[in-house]
């Protein structure tokens, strides 16, 4: 464990940590074209269940994106109000909706990854493909302490 690291370096990994979410961030809304209005966690929304369509109650979503099932739901509503997903209620449990994207919806999401994987390939210039999978290894490391952390959301 890193048990000696200098004030200097948690500020820098701050600094990354802040400036990489608020490219993420430009990076998701500049796919949106003509009147779309996503907010990201509606778009992470529509890729997780575009990835992982067997994961497709608000339970399961909300726990794969780490966000709390109350944004998942609000923004699921939303969703649902825009038109970009549909609620099926479940044939074996009635207590059980899952949600299925639409057409408009893949088209979304097709933007939406070209426009990551572009991000993801101008952050990782200069890195070769070793260094990028040790960072993705030390990054689940990370993850894995942070998801231990108690009262985070």
């Amino acid at each position: 464990m890193a048990n000696n690291i200098s004030a200097e370096q948690t500020i820098k990994l701050n600094k990354l940590c802040k400036s990489t979410i608020s490219a993420f961030r430009y990076c998701a809304q500049s796919a949106l074209i003509n009147d779309e209005v996503v907010s990201p966690t509606g778009l992470a929304i529509l890729v997780s269940i575009y990835h992982k369509p067997y994961n497709d109650t608000i339970s399961s979503i909300a726990l794969g994106i780490n966000v709390s099932k109350g944004l998942c739901s609000r923004e699921v509503e939303k969703l649902r109000h825009d038109g970009y997903l549909t609620a099926v209620t479940d044939e074996n449990d009635r207590r059980v909706v899952r949600l299925k994207i639409n057409e408009t919806s893949k088209q979304l999401i097709e933007r939406e990854l070209d426009a990551l994987s572009t991000f993801t390939q101008q952050l990782s210039q200069g890195v070769t493909e070793k260094e990028f999978e040790e960072f993705m290894a030390i990054g689940a490391k990370i993850q894995k302490n942070v998801d231990s952390l108690e009262n985070i959301e």
